[in-house]
This record gives structure tokens, sequence and C-alpha cells, in this order.
């Protein structure tokens, strides 16, 4: 099983998400759109897991969950993440109280994969993306004028190829009052 710990948000926070891709669409941006399904802001990256985890990791995320402060999240602007071959184009999230990246920390401490990378809260909308030149610098210092709301749901999820792509499964989710 392919599993990784989340993020998720409230339909209105999804609906915005999509109004930013359908702009990068209508300005010319290209690349593998992330559906509004399955947009979601990733707290740990667990990869190929033995089903015999998930009890562990399940309680694992009870334990944070109790402790996590669901604070409003500022979308802050959109950037470039390399990956693989191509660019991964994200919105860039304000974790102002840090209570992500103590999610995030507190996630990995318990991991059985070791994380490389530093923890930095986006949410991905296109994989593989092509930017026109000229609009590259004016995407750089997007702001969004969306209504700052608090995180939904923490997750531990399962990625399943589809027809259409990917596919993301909660397998367990701990919501927190809006």
């Amino acid at each position: 099983m392919r599993l990784f710990y989340a993020a998720l948000f409230h339909p209105s926070t999804l609906d915005n998400f999509w109004d930013i891709q359908e702009e990068l669409k209508a300005v010319g941006v290209q690349g593998r759109f992330i559906s509004r399904d399955n947009l979601h802001l990733t707290l740990h990256f667990l990869g190929e897991t033995d089903e015999g985890e998930l009890c562990r990791l399940t309680d694992r995320l009870d334990e944070v969950a109790r402790t996590f402060c669901p604070e409003p999240l500022k979308l802050t602007r959109t950037g470039f993440f390399r990956q693989g071959r191509g660019e991964l184009l994200y919105a860039g999230v304000e974790d102002s109280s840090g209570s992500l990246g103590e999610a995030a920390r507190l996630l990995r401490d318990d991991s059985v994969k070791e994380d490389r990378h530093r923890f930095k809260p986006h949410i991905t909308l296109v994989r593989n993306a092509t930017v026109p030149g000229d609009l590259r610098r004016t995407l750089g210092s997007r702001s969004f004028p969306f209504p700052a709301r608090p995180v939904q749901a923490l997750a531990l999820m399962e990625s399943r190829p589809g027809r259409g792509g990917v596919i993301y499964i909660p397998l367990h989710r701990v919501g927190f009052p809006l």
C-alpha cells in the first residue's frame, strides 16, 4: 500500500483551489491538473507500507490529531518545485501558528520511512506544469484573495492508480468542528 498523511480541506476551500486552477488554465498553463477530490496538503509521505502497519499508523494519527490546533490557513502564493523531469506548480500555505509543521514533525518522528525533505506546506495544483515564460514571474508573486479557513481533517491516505490517474482514498480520518 502506498500511503501518506494529509490535511484535508472544507469543500468551499476546495472550490477556491479549483478557481485558481481554472485561472491557470485560462492564462495558458498546461500539465496534469490535480482533480478537486485529490486536492490536499501532504504532511508526510510514507510510501510503500505493509498492511500490518495500519493500526499503528492510525493510532499515531489519532494521537497527533488530539493535540492539533486547526488554525485558519492562508494561501500565500504560487510557486514551483522540480519533480523528476518536470515541474510541480503549487499554492503555498502560511503556517503562522506552526501547527501544520508540528503535526508533520510528529507524524514523521514515528515513521517507518525517513523523509529527507524539509516540510514546506503547499497544495499541489498542477504536475508536469508547462508555463509560458512571461507568466512565470507573475505566478511566483500571485497572491490569493480567499479567506483563511481551518483544516477540516487530518487523514491517513492511500494512493492507488486509477483510470484517469492516481486516486487518493482516506483510510482513516480525524475531523475537526468548523
